[in-house]
Parts: structure tokens; C-alpha cells; sequence
């Protein structure tokens, strides 16, 4: 077996008899359930040092905010009609719906991980105790951040400070960011409006390469 076998175990019980396709099984069939339970696990893989079922369908990107980025990470699957975060339907499924306003955390720190061995139920406040106790939260007193939400060490050249020094950012996340074309789009809008560009000219015209004269260069432009 070779080594990436090894480290990358797929949860699958070869003893089972197969099931039917999980979109063949209506959501009031009694062993719906049961359907998508297995269906989870032939799409897992179980991290051999930490024990983690890493969900390998769709999980949620880090997207591009007004304020950063916004928190992804968590794996999604289709349960009962909706698209739901892969570890509560685990939940759901072995141990109950969770109670309004409560929240299915990683004790792990794991967000793709849906072993329901690592997860425990508790409010949104506890979930961001736990966040700031382990260092993992933008604004986390107890322990100080070493690094962002993407990996990178909060220090040296890639640190910097904003809010009179009370919030701490990364470069390289701001780099990623400009790069996004929405925020391209948004930016240069902004500066055309600034400019004295109505909306509808800031947002419906066209970039324009630099250095290329136009008309409405110079209206509005700052004395």
C-alpha cells in the first residue's frame, strides 16, 4: 500500500451490501436517513493521526467581505430538500435535530470534519469562548493569534496594524483579496464616483487601460 493510502484511509465498509442511490429514496422513507449516513461516509477520509472524517465534497471557500474574509471552510451536503453543513446532518442524524440557537462545535478545530466523535453541542456563546480560548478568533483575548484564518503567521513583515493598534491584519490575505475581481470592480468604481462619476458611468462603463485619455478622465477631477 502506498504511502498516500495509507495516510488517507476511506471510510467504506466493504462488508455491506450496497445501497440504492441516495436521490432514489424520498426524505419520508424510513431508511432515508440511513441513505445519507452512508452516502457521508463513502465521501469522507479518515485522517489516520487525529482521527477526522475530512468531508471531500463541497465546502464553502473563503469569500471576499467588506470587512475581510468571510469564515468558510465547513463542508455542505443535500439533506431533506436544502443544502445543510455536513457535520449537523451527522448530528442530526445519529443524535437528534440540535436545539434552536445551538450550535454543533468542533472540538477538533477541524471545520470539514464531521466525526461525531469531535463535535459537541453548545450555544453560540460558548462556540466563541472556545474559538477565542484556542487563539482562533479575529478578535481572541485569552491567546494571541500566530496565525490568520488562511495559515499565515501574524508577524514580521506580514503583520500590520490598524484601529490605533487594536486589530492586528494580515498581507498576504490582503493581497488575495485585491486580486479578487470583485473587489477590483468595486474598487475602481469607487474611485470613479470619487471622481465626480455618476453610478450608472462608474458601474456600467467599461476599464479603461491606464494612460489612455478619456473624457470623463477629467470631469470632477480634484483641483
Amino acid at each position: 500500500m502506498s504511502t498516500e493510502r495509507s495516510q488517507a484511509i476511506l471510510l467504506r465498509d466493504s462488508q455491506s451490501t450496497p445501497l440504492r442511490s441516495r436521490l432514489s429514496v424520498k426524505p419520508h422513507h424510513p431508511d432515508y436517513d440511513a441513505h445519507v449516513l452512508a452516502h457521508i461516509k463513502a465521501k469522507v477520509v479518515i485522517d489516520p493521526v487525529k482521527g477526522c472524517w475530512l468531508w471531500q465534497g463541497f465546502v464553502h471557500p473563503m469569500t471576499p467581505t467588506k470587512h475581510g474574509f468571510s469564515v468558510g471552510g465547513y463542508g455542505t451536503v443535500g439533506y431533506r430538500g436544502r443544502s445543510r453543513p455536513v457535520h449537523r446532518v451527522v448530528w442530526t442524524i445519529l443524535k437528534g435535530a440540535p436545539p434552536k440557537k445551538m450550535d454543533v462545535c468542533h472540538e477538533c478545530d477541524v471545520r470539514h470534519c464531521c466525526n461525531p466523535d469531535h463535535l459537541w453541542l453548545g450555544t453560540r456563546r460558548q462556540n466563541m469562548q472556545d474559538m477565542a480560548a484556542k487563539g482562533r478568533g479575529l478578535t481572541g483575548k485569552k491567546v494571541m493569534q500566530t496565525e490568520c484564518l488562511r495559515g499565515h503567521p501574524l508577524s514580521g513583515d506580514n503583520l500590520y496594524l490598524s484601529h490605533g493598534g487594536r486589530r492586528r491584519g494580515c498581507l498576504e490575505c490582503d493581497k488575495i483579496l485585491r486580486a479578487q475581481p470583485k473587489y477590483v470592480e468595486w474598487r475602481r468604481a469607487y474611485q470613479r464616483i470619487r471622481r465626480g462619476w455618476t453610478k450608472e458611468e462608474a458601474h456600467g462603463l467599461p476599464p479603461v487601460p491606464a494612460g489612455q485619455p478619456t473624457a470623463r478622465r477629467s470631469v470632477g477631477a480634484r483641483k
